[in-house]
């Protein structure tokens, strides 16, 4: 809570705005029935794990 007083007393004082939007999560612990392709950030490197 302390944190939430914070920003908002920084966006006051700086005489910014705040948006809220309701986010949902669900995907994160569904089952995924699409293909996905991607590749390792450069730099990025796991033995055994490689692209």
């Amino acid at each position: 809570m302390g944190s939430i007083r914070v920003v908002l007393g920084l966006t006051a004082s700086l005489d910014l705005e705040v948006e809220q939007m309701d986010v949902k999560k669900t995907f994160l612990h569904g089952d995924l029935d699409k293909e996905i392709y991607m590749e390792q950030p450069e730099g990025f490197q796991v033995k055994g794990k490689e692209d």
